[in-house]
């Protein structure tokens, strides 16, 4: 495992990206430098189809030395990856993104910028030869974010939606939904009446729909206290939202919330801290959907900013119960040459866990139309006979499928 942080000198001035190793050791070809420190933070995933990680951050501008912002991506070897970096002019504070956005079955690059070539400030994706995807940028009039761009099928649909938060003049805060073409969603953007959503929202069902909401944090640096606000897909507020840390004039929210079931009664919590040095934790009737949520900084516990799931555009909300059952994500992945395939179903029932390659052609079936009784099952898959690359999984139950996405890795 290797574990990946930018370490800045001077204000404005060059910073390196290090990788370390389990022993402390430097991996071989790096750290590599970007030529000025920014917001940005690191994330990994396999954004040129090849199988291997790639590094992807962004890099602040210095004005005073014609240094322009630009986005970096690197080999695990500590090569630049073609088509990288990209100039972008301004500073990059925002933390990019990995993502199938345009699902192509590639991972692509998500981030906020200002760019100076485009002239226009908003989301903009670029696919794995750092080529701006078509629809893109997802314009946003004005205002920054130092968070992530935040991506989950919000409303069943099977496509993912993307979710960000700027900050802007005092009680100008907003938070803006895209669709995966990056067409404004109906509904958005809101209005929070806050100086800002700095950090990056999260998505989570704290409603109790199956659906992911937009949770997002705000300071309370205009007369108000900081709060937690929840919106759904369609731009409404969440019943019982916002919810208020506490009656201090100055109770600021920058940090990104988490939505997490940290007690395993089967619903979300909602996590969050402020300036004041608290942690807070409210319960919600939210359903866990491990995978398709976007539940916490970088998406998940490892900081990968890297979403594998596979989005399909086939709709998984036609009037069936959430909670029957769901596909967490295999660990590892990447994997060689066993992995561990893990889902829970809510009742007994007949279930088929196949595999595919990347062609859709199925390889080997695991489960095939069996009666398995309610609970956490785990299912081993071992690619001992199967050649490196990207391979699908699918759990058909009696009420729907999920798919998720793995790589081989020999």
């Amino acid at each position: 495992v290797s574990y990946l942080w930018p370490s800045g000198s001077a204000t404005y001035g060059p910073a390196d990206v290090h990788i370390f190793n389990e022993d402390g050791t430097e991996l071989e070809g790096w750290p590599n430098q970007i030529t000025v420190n920014s917001e940005s933070s690191p994330v990994i995933g396999d954004i040129d189809g090849d199988f291997e990680m790639e590094i992807v951050v962004g890099s602040g501008r210095n004005s005073n030395l014609d240094i322009p912002g630009r986005i970096y991506a690197w080999n695990l070897d500590g090569s630049i990856c073609t088509g990288f970096p990209i100039e972008v002019g301004n500073s990059v504070e925002s933390t990019p993104s990995l993502v199938d956005i345009d699902l192509n079955g590639f991972v692509d690059i998500l981030i906020r910028v200002s760019m100076i070539s485009t002239g226009i400030n908003g989301v903009y994706a670029f696919n794995g030869q750092g080529q701006i995807l078509a629809g893109f940028p997802a314009f946003i009039p004005r205002g920054g974010t130092q968070g992530a761009p935040a991506v989950a099928d919000m409303d069943g649909d099977g496509l993912p939606e993307i979710a960000i938060g700027t900050a802007l003049a005092v009680d100008s805060g907003m938070v803006y939904v895209y669709n995966h073409d990056g067409s404004l969603r109906s509904g958005f953007p809101i209005l929070v009446n806050a100086t800002w959503v700095e950090e990056s929202v999260a998505l989570g069902d704290v409603s109790g729909d199956g659906l992911p909401d937009v949770i997002a944090t705000t300071n309370g640096l205009s007369g108000d206290p900081g709060k937690v606000w929840a919106f759904d897909h369609q731009g409404n507020v969440v019943t019982g939202f916002p919810l208020i840390t506490e009656d201090v004039v100055g109770s600021s929210l920058e940090s990104t919330p988490t939505i997490y079931d940290i007690d395993g009664d089967g619903d979300n919590e909602i996590f969050t801290a402020n300036w004041n040095n608290t942690v807070y934790c409210w319960d919600s009737p939210g359903i866990p959907t491990p995978g398709n949520d976007w539940p916490t900084f970088k998406f998940d516990a490892q900081r990968t900013g890297n979403n594998s799931l596979v989005f399909t555009g086939i709709s998984r909300s036609s009037g069936k119960n959430p909670r029957d059952f769901n596909l967490i994500t295999n660990y590892p992945n990447p994997f060689n040459p066993v992995t561990r395939i893990v889902f829970t179903l809510q009742k007994r029932q007949k279930i088929t866990l196949s595999i595919y390659n990347i062609l859709g052609e199925s390889v080997e079936t695991l489960i095939d139309s069996e009666i398995y009784p309610a609970g956490e099952k785990s299912v081993l898959f071992d690619g001992s006979e199967f050649s490196s690359g990207l391979y699908i999984y699918e759990l058909q139950t009696e009420n729907g499928r999920r798919l998720g996405k793995m790589v081989l890795m020999k």
